[in-house]
């Protein structure tokens, strides 16, 4: 059965503006290498500015190009994001801490499956608070990987509110304490048992 969410076409969009580090000819990559019995059933979508590559290179790659890519709000881009299957990330692998680290927390809070080049902070994510999607070395493999997907019918179920719940400020602040408490920077206070702070720092 494939994976498909609106007639026979699954969403893939980029997050924000691209460019040569953030993945703009991987994204090209990434569509060619879409096995061509898939591509009618995939549509890509641009949501940024592309810098680098010509729009018109894309759109005949089939790459849906927003007509509305000027200075939007964060709402109004959550909102199209919101509207997609999946969230592609395609930066070079030491542009992702600095880079994506505000768009993976929006697309976990969006509860959106996640495609990604393989890099240590999606990966460390991923050990920490649970499998939010698929990740691979090359643009080549991930256009492989989600075509099997399509075929199988067999997508990751991450449990987005277990890591929106493990990803909050609270938990997250709590996490801190701990750690600078084990080595040293801080003075340990006892966790009553029971508690909500009890529960994030396990």
């Amino acid at each position: 059965m494939a994976d498909t969410s609106r007639g026979d076409k699954l969403i893939i969009s980029t997050v924000g503006a691209l460019n040569r580090q953030k993945g703009a000819e991987a994204l090209i990559e990434f569509v060619e290498s879409l096995p061509a019995e898939c591509r009618d059933k995939v549509e890509v979508r641009l949501t940024g500015s592309v810098i680098g590559i010509p729009e018109d290179r894309l759109r005949d790659l089939g790459v849906h190009v927003s007509e509305n890519r000027g200075v939007r709000s964060r709402t109004q881009l959550l909102e199209e994001l919101a509207d997609a299957d999946w969230l592609l990330f395609l930066y070079s692998n030491g542009y992702y801490k600095v880079t994506a680290s505000g768009a993976i927390m929006d697309a976990l809070a969006l509860g959106k499956r996640v495609l990604a080049l393989r890099n240590d902070y999606f990966e460390y994510l991923s050990d920490k608070f649970g499998v939010f999607g698929v990740m691979e070395p090359t643009p080549a493999q991930l256009s492989k990987r989600i075509a099997e997907i399509m075929e199988e019918g067999q997508r990751p179920d991450p449990d987005f509110d277990a890591i929106r719940t493990a990803l909050s400020p609270r938990n997250v602040a709590v996490r801190l304490r701990g750690e600078l408490e084990r080595v040293g920077l801080v003075e340990r206070i006892p966790i009553r048992r029971g508690t909500a702070d009890e529960a994030a720092v396990k």
